[in-house]
């Protein structure tokens, strides 16, 4: 077996040498491990634990609510995937606090369990971003092609798909899991036997691992953006055709509901009751098919496409809102993998890395922040949602209040 002891970026000396006039840096090296500290293991950590309660009460809010649309089902596994993966980040970084005071440990190292930690956090993460791109194009050909995928997306076969993203995203990541391991290791800095990272095989995993990394850190962000992107802007696009659809039809209803010679017809009849009662009725049943935008409206093909109800108009703003999170959080993320693809010294081991550390720190910050903002998307435009999660803090609420009375 090859053994190879894991070994993680030291904040205290440059990853590289360079000469006196290269080593002039954006931050000094002391203000830099200061505030990457404080990044990394003050505030990422109190935005974790705040994203992990947010996605546990979305799990706990939709199995409440009842599973019986397949965008609630779809919402659902996103908050599953994004709570394991906020989960496995967040005790990452609780290893790293605890090597801080027990980094001479006799037999283990905590970064040590924390590489697989978070080597595994990344599936969770590849099927958030699947999950999210699902959605996306789910709302955009119901929205686009109505009358083709309106009633496509069963609650069955969004499940199906679903399942079938979980099944293959873990499945896919096998070949990197089954050629590594954690075992014993000679180390002649402690002078005896301690745990660490062992690779059974590594051709395989070099192959695997520079497939996967390029698939997870170039190909999947790049491309889930792209798509994101392009179907926020359909789908903005179609909600403002259904707004202005909405109002004419409802400025139409006032004005016919309104017209002077109907006024004119029913003053002219009274003098039969008889004929004045129906009349009555008729402009009763014209009014009532205008507001209904019946056959007395008259709307073209795409205006009748865009005459969403009020219950899709509410989904559809929400999974808007939700890929509009995604993008926020995910652009910064690919903005930095592309200035270290094409700028070398602007990586972890490059003569920048300070400034690499300290953005990736925010960028961690802000895209796991984005994960805890789903759910006032959910509570505000979900209805099910909004009266299930009220359901749970009722009774806190009304604690609150006897103590309040008391």
């Amino acid at each position: 077996m090859d053994t190879i002891n894991v070994s993680f970026v030291n904040f205290s000396t440059p990853s590289v040498d360079v000469s006196a006039e290269e080593s002039v840096r954006f931050l000094d090296t002391a203000q830099a491990i200061s505030l990457r500290r404080s990044l990394y293991y003050a505030v990422n950590t109190f935005i974790l634990t705040v994203s992990v309660i947010t996605n546990m009460l979305n799990i706990v809010t939709f199995i409440k609510a009842g599973l019986l649309e397949g965008m609630s089902c779809l919402f659902l596994s996103l908050s599953l995937s994004d709570l394991l993966h906020c989960a496995l980040i967040l005790v990452e970084r609780s290893l790293g606090i605890a090597e801080v005071f027990y980094h001479q440990h006799p037999y283990f190292k905590l970064m040590v369990m924390a590489f697989f930690l978070t080597r595994n956090a990344a599936i969770w993460h590849v099927i958030s971003t699947l999950l999210t791109v699902f959605a996306a194009i789910q709302k955009c050909a119901c929205v686009t092609f109505p009358l083709t995928f309106r009633f496509f997306f069963t609650r069955k076969r969004s499940v199906f798909v679903i399942f079938l993203i979980y099944l293959c995203v873990i499945i896919s990541y096998i070949p990197v899991y089954v050629v590594d391991t954690v075992g014993p290791y000679f180390s002649t800095r402690f002078n005896r036997t301690r745990l660490g990272y062992r690779i059974r095989n590594f051709k395989v995993y070099k192959g695997s691992a520079d497939y996967y990394l390029f698939a997870h850190y170039v190909w999947l962000p790049f491309v889930a953006l792209s798509i994101n992107i392009l179907c926020v802007i359909i789908m903005t696009w179609k909600l403002r055709i259904a707004a202005r659809t909405r109002k004419d039809m409802t400025a139409g209803g006032k004005s016919q509901a309104r017209d002077p010679s109907r006024e004119t017809a029913a003053s002219q009849t009274s003098n039969s009751n008889k004929i004045g009662s129906e009349s009555v009725e008729i402009d009763r049943n014209t009014h009532k098919k205008v507001i209904d935008g019946s056959d007395d409206v008259k709307l073209s093909n795409n205006e009748k496409n865009a005459a969403l109800s009020e219950r899709e108009l509410r989904v559809l703003r929400s999974v808007n809102l939700v890929c509009g999170i995604f993008i926020g959080g995910t652009a910064p993320y690919c903005i930095l993998n592309s200035c270290a693809l094409f700028l070398d010294s602007f990586d972890h081991r490059g003569r920048d890395f300070t400034l690499y550390y300290i953005l990736v720190s925010f960028q961690e910050i802000w895209y796991f922040g984005s994960t805890s903002l789903n759910i006032f998307v959910y509570y505000i435009y979900n209805s099910k949602f909004k009266k299930a999660l009220r359901g749970i803090f009722s009774p806190c609420l009304s604690i609150v209040k006897l103590s309040e009375s008391d």
